[in-house]
């Protein structure tokens, strides 16, 4: 933290690590106080906060000093007192108002919390750095806990309190659906799900259009560039740009002094090669914006602000895009594409593209991920899959990197990303800009780094959004409020739930709890839906069962047509196993005759599937399995032993207990944590029995990861 302390201002400077500026929070409340005592508080503060994130250290600031100096400034004190009692009475003071303020939108519950949390550590802390006088008695509250609830607006439980009446108000939608209203109808759960499918695809299709659209011009980029590698060579040596021979023999009269001069041929093809030269050996990173390019002696003055004095037809002759996607391009843009510089449109795709993939990598650690560490070792690393990529990234609320093996879809993202930000990245890096370890770097507002990558990119907010590249994704509803990163990820755990009703998978394919997947990623009103569901299926059900061969059986049921219960019949009769509940035994002996199933049949279904293994795991189990393991690795075993799948099983405990990214996988299924455990107490035991030097050696590579 860098701190500037002047007469009209304070300003504490906090290093952003995904931004070139450093990030201003303003503590102009504590101008009016000593200059000394400025330093003595914000040191005191910055020695607390050190080693946090740049968003806590902020808030942390604003919560704690900008507070405290508002109040000493309405109270108009320029010094703090040194005497016990004052301080004591004038902590009091500040307690009171800022509990007691209207200046504060916050709620009472919030501002207490935040003085229990924030404030009153912190005065603690100025007490012991001997900012504040020692033995003050720092006040907290807490509120006492409601122990009578009066119920819900839609459930009230006080006598004479009906329930609410419903509003236009709309709840907040947190998937690519939109905004999802409570209703009756039986159907809707089938028509979101729907709904969300259709855009999901629909956003995939056009974000792998536009991303294959991008590798392609990117391709023949390459090509023009290597047309001119001999002849940049050359002219890089003399520093002269003029163009070749061939080139001057084509023109009849005006003959350009620059090979970058739109009337000579192949200009654009030399530009591309020169932008190439220049991106390689330059340490600027503002070189390959117009203001600079103007100022090279390969380009004229107006180079890229004017089309008349840049060369641009071929390139969009040989572009993929399409005509309307065509004129959002400038001169700049374009030649940027086809040099492989990725702009901010280009990292929101590939973003979009990793979540809908990968839904546990959550967008801001993906759109902030880096590709090296400070020792320069790769986050993206290969799998024992051919062509298979492994990408970790840091997730700081969680505390911990979360890894995901890339599918085939992802990973060609990231090859190429790989491969066009590798000249950036070692521009970055010759500059000295802190931005070279990031996995997104490109171009953005004339200069390379790490672009500012936002919901922006996608839903039509700005010009070069995917949105205006694709006025379909309009049409389908996905615009601004209804598309952005969060939504996407969110979906996708949606329709993880609508696939299997687990909510386990969920939060394995989120990284979150079960309790976190359940209150923040399954909407409340979508809850209410399947429950009414669930409760009206059970009373049918029951209506069915009282009325069956009955001819009001239809009135008295839910349905609207004898087509509709007829169906409804048969599926319960299907679902239902005989035996299972004597509800299922009732249904089989009612209805199985009108559908002609049998007990029979229904046993010899289900006995047709494959049964689930049951293992009782433990280190003496698993100790076995690594035995015969052993065993067939150093060829103790004949050829037929291999057939009896103990060492498929051995194999699958240790893949389990080694790599977390199959463990995520197994969640659902498996006691990931119990099997870890064992496999590590079976490798102990296994080492410190009598075993040879070679079998020592092939278990200390067993060893959990």
């Amino acid at each position: 933290m860098r701190i500037e302390i002047s007469q009209v201002k304070v300003v504490a400077y906090l290093e952003n690590p995904d931004r070139q500026a450093d990030h201003a929070v303003d503590l102009s409340s504590l101008r009016h106080l000593l200059p000394a005592l400025i330093r003595r508080i914000l040191d005191a503060t910055q020695a607390r906060i050190e080693g946090k994130r740049y968003k806590t250290q902020a808030a942390y600031l604003r919560s704690s000093v900008v507070t405290f100096g508002r109040f000493l400034q309405l109270r108009g004190i320029c010094s703090l007192p040194i005497h016990l009692d004052e301080c004591q009475a004038l902590i009091l003071d500040f307690y009171i108002w800022y509990l007691s303020t209207g200046h504060y939108k916050a709620t009472l519950v919030t501002r207490t919390r935040s003085w229990d949390q924030t404030i009153s550590g912190w005065l603690c802390m100025l007490g012991e750095e001997g900012v504040l006088p020692r033995g003050l008695m720092i006040p907290k509250t807490t509120l006492p806990r409601l122990v009578v609830a009066n119920g819900t607006a839609l459930w009230p439980r006080s006598i004479g309190d009906g329930p609410a009446v419903s509003t236009n108000s709309a709840p907040v939608g947190r998937t690519l659906y939109g905004q999802i209203f409570w209703t009756t109808d039986v159907d809707a759960i089938e028509e979101i799900e729907q709904v969300m499918r259709s855009r999901i695809e629909s956003l995939s299709k056009y974000c792998d259009d536009y991303w294959h659209r991008t590798v392609k011009d990117f391709h023949v980029g390459l090509k023009l560039i290597r047309s001119k590698s001999e002849w940049i060579k050359a002219r890089a040596s003399t520093q002269l740009w003029g163009p070749d021979n061939d080139a001057l023999d084509c023109l009849k009269c005006f003959r350009p002094g620059l090979a970058t001069h739109p009337n000579v041929p192949g200009s654009e093809a030399a530009t591309l090669a020169i932008l190439g030269y220049i991106l390689r050996t330059s340490n600027d990173v503002s070189c390959l914006s117009a203001k600079s390019l103007s100022c090279h002696p390969a380009f004229c003055s107006r180079f890229a602000r004017k089309r008349a004095f840049s060369s641009q037809d071929l390139l969009y002759e040989l572009s993929s895009l399409t005509k309307n996607q065509l004129e959002l391009q400038t001169v700049m843009s374009m030649y940027l594409r086809f040099l492989g510089v990725l702009s901010p449109l280009d990292i929101a795709v590939a973003c979009a593209i990793l979540i809908q993939e990968h839904p546990t990598l959550n967008p801001e650690s993906i759109i902030s991920a880096r590709l090296l560490n400070v020792k320069g070792k790769s986050f993206v690393l290969a799998t024992d899959r051919a062509g298979g990529l492994r990408l970790s990234v840091d997730k700081p609320r969680a505390g911990c990197r979360k890894y995901a093996t890339l599918s085939k879809r992802a990973a060609r993202v990231i090859k190429h990303i790989l491969k066009v930000t590798a000249p950036v990245r070692e521009l970055l890096r010759r500059a000295g800009s802190k931005f070279w370890r990031h996995l997104f770097v490109g171009s953005g507002s004339g200069k390379l780094g790490h672009p500012e990558v936002s919901s922006r990119q996608l839903n039509g907010h700005t010009k070069y959004s995917l949105v205006r590249y694709y006025p379909e994704l309009e049409e389908l509803g996905l615009v601004q409020g209804t598309l952005d990163f969060a939504k996407i990820r969110n979906t996708m755990g949606l329709l993880t739930w609508f696939e299997t009703g687990s909510l386990v998978l969920v939060s394995v394919r989120l990284g979150n709890t079960y309790r976190v997947s359940l209150e923040n990623y399954i909407p409340r009103e979508i809850r209410r839906i399947w429950n009414e569901r669930i409760v009206r299926r059970f009373q049918n059900i029951l209506l069915v069962l009282a009325s069956a061969g009955k001819e009001y059986c239809l009135r008295v049921s839910d349905m609207a047509a004898v087509q509709e219960l007829n169906w409804f019949l048969a599926q319960i009769t299907y679902d239902f196993a005989p035996g299972s509940s004597v509800v299922a035994d009732e249904i089989y002996r009612k209805y199985a005759p009108r559908f002609r199933i049998s007990i029979d049949e229904q046993c010899r279904c289900e006995t047709s599937f494959d049964g689930l293994l049951s293992v009782i795991v433990s280190k003496d189990v698993v100790a076995h399995l690594y035995k015969q393991r052993l065993d067939w690795d150093l060829g103790r075993l004949p050829i037929i032993e291999h057939a009896d799948g103990l060492l498929d099983l051995a194999r699958m405990i240790y893949i389990i207990a080694v790599r977390p990214d199959v463990a995520e996988r197994f969640m659902g299924v498996a006691n990931t944590g119990l099997l870890r455990s064992a496999h590590r107490d079976a490798i102990n035991g296994l080492m410190n029995s009598n075993i040879t030097a070679l079998e020592r050696n092939i278990l200390t590579n067993w060893e959990v990861v």
